[in-house]
């Protein structure tokens, strides 16, 4: 299949296009998310400017984008009051990413505690662990909000 068929296919799943939040990553990637309970579930086609001169995703943007992912998700388990900034984040890169490839985020793991908060899980390429990623947000008081 290819990206268009992709996204038709995750639409008709229940995803929905989406904006990301910053404004560095809606000018770089066309997202789709699904809500559930528990955890939002992200996709996204890899795009050559995603990727390095090798043509698989540039570590930095996968970063990027577990951050994103990580933090969206532990925002939708904290009260809508809560204020974080991450304070940690891991990454390790299992398997390369080539152009054309489409990533989904699947959760492992959150424990939320008094002044900091921990969520992992994978970024998964075509349904194979490509990203393991753990964060560690700090919840403060102000106006940030991821």
């Amino acid at each position: 299949m290819t990206a268009p068929e992709w996204e038709r296919s995750w639409l008709a799943e229940g995803f929905a296009q989406v904006s990301p939040p910053d404004p560095f990553l809606a000018q770089q990637v066309r997202l789709f998310a699904l809500r559930g309970a528990e955890e939002t579930r992200f996709r996204l086609t890899i795009e050559p400017h995603h990727c390095n001169a090798f043509g698989t995703a540039h570590g930095g943007f996968l970063s990027t984008l577990a951050d994103l992912v990580l933090a969206a998700n532990l925002l939708q388990q904290l009260p809508a009051t809560a204020h974080i900034v991450t304070a940690r984040l891991e990454v390790d890169f299992l398997r390369p990413v080539a152009t054309g490839s489409w990533l989904e985020s699947r959760l492992d793991g959150v424990k939320l505690g008094p002044h900091r908060c921990r969520i992992q899980g994978v970024l998964l390429r075509e349904g194979a662990a490509a990203v393991s990623m753990v964060g560690l947000f700090a919840l403060i008081d102000g106006p940030q909000r991821g």
